[in-house]
């Protein structure tokens, strides 16, 4: 860093006007590099927007909720946009419609999906403009890898 000054007459003012412009011109770098850091830190965890499918526990099965598509929002601001959930094992949309998730909330999209056997879900959202993509797999484990590669090309 070079810092030069002939604005004064004196050359022992001048240097001490350089020595103030060299300390604005370290202090700006020193807080480049500090803003720096932190928008790496905040790049690091995005807040997040997920779709997926959840199997209720015990209690809600037993009160007749079955397969329900949830929109997480880790934002902290409400958002709406649009979800569609597709079966890649067969192509039918099994869920599709407008959907608006509370500041760090969650909300439910749809209960009882009717998904039977094994099977992905390929859930498209798009909020903010940005198109994401899920895939959850449904039925009872283990999975045939043969068939989950097919479904993940769907």
């Amino acid at each position: 860093i070079v810092v030069s000054c002939q604005t004064q007459r004196s050359q022992f003012q001048n240097r001490d006007y350089a020595y103030e412009m060299l300390k604005a011109k370290l202090f700006q770098i020193a807080l480049q590099q500090h803003k720096d850091k932190i928008d790496a830190i905040k790049g690091v965890q995005q807040p997040q927007l997920v779709a997926y499918v959840d199997t209720p526990f015990d209690g809600e099965a037993a009160r007749g909720v079955t397969n329900r598509l949830v929109a997480v929002n880790d934002r902290l601001y409400a958002v709406a946009g649009t979800v569609r959930a597709v079966d890649a094992a067969t192509g039918r949309t099994v869920w599709e419609g407008a959907a608006e998730i509370p500041a760090n909330g969650t909300k439910v999209l749809c209960e009882n999906i009717p998904l039977s056997g094994q099977g992905m879900l390929r859930i498209d959202y798009a909020f903010e403009g940005v198109v994401r993509v899920n895939r959850c797999l449904y039925g009872p484990p283990p999975y045939d890898a043969a068939a989950y590669r097919a479904w993940r090309t769907k």
